[in-house]
């Protein structure tokens, strides 16, 4: 689903082949809330969500901000 995703929008793959690029997205993603949850660094992990929050939100749109509304006030 998440090839379709990817292929369907034109994500950046930045020249990784779209199957490790997922596969390392959701690493990052897995360790960025691991790090949220364990409550390591939470200024620096606060701030790298709220990037990966925008970035997303400008490629899916008002859904994403519907989604994870929670997650952002609570970062705000």
């Amino acid at each position: 689903m998440t090839l379709d995703i990817v292929s369907a929008h034109h994500v950046p793959t930045f020249g990784f082949d779209p199957a490790v690029f997922i596969v390392m997205a959701a690493f990052i993603e897995f360790i960025v809330g691991y790090l949220l949850v364990v409550g390591i660094l939470n200024w620096v992990v606060g701030v790298v969500v709220t990037v990966i929050f925008i970035m997303t939100t400008m490629l899916f749109g008002f859904t994403e901000i519907i989604g994870h509304f929670m997650i952002h006030v609570i970062l705000v």
